[in-house]
């Protein structure tokens, strides 16, 4: 019971965190994020890890959601730039 809390209130708090670091809503984020998912291929018994590429607007995206600067709140340490 516990563990199934504390999936359910985690997911809220990382929308809300990576909303408040990137201003942009969830659904823009889920947009922006949906074709750079990883893929394995197998290939004659060899392993290849396909990654996407980050365009700049991505790239720029990716470094402001700095995972180090959560504090013991769950809440960001740092101030994020208004640009988007």
């Amino acid at each position: 019971m516990e563990a199934h809390l504390t999936l359910v209130l985690t997911g809220p708090a990382i929308a809300r965190y990576l909303q408040g670091v990137t201003n942009l809503s969830i659904r823009k984020i889920v947009q922006k994020l949906r074709p750079l998912q990883d893929g394995i291929i197998t290939v004659n018994g060899h392993e290849i890890t396909a990654t996407p590429q980050l365009d700049q607007t991505r790239q720029r995206h990716s470094r402001r959601v700095d995972t180090t600067n959560l504090g013991s709140s769950g809440r960001s340490n740092h101030t994020t730039d208004q640009t988007v």
